[in-house]
């Protein structure tokens, strides 16, 4: 999927021209009116979902060590 500005009329099925946001003209049929991205980060990751706690208590813990020398 290719998003973009229409450079021409058309319906649904048509072969269109787009102009895409950084200036690219693409030929192609149109499949969709705007559409919208379909797609997610996918499931957490439990071994990853503590790291910035984790890393805050070690920077604090780092902190006070050298304050403390």
């Amino acid at each position: 999927m290719v998003k973009g500005f229409l450079l021409n009329d058309a319906e649904k099925g048509d072969k269109v021209r787009i102009r895409t946001v950084i200036g690219r003209e693409i030929v192609g049929k149109l499949k969709t009116k705007n559409p919208v991205y379909q797609h997610n980060f996918g499931e957490p990751v439990p071994e990853l979902l503590s790291i910035g706690q984790e890393l805050w208590e070690i920077i604090g813990r780092s902190s006070e060590e050298e304050k403390n020398g």
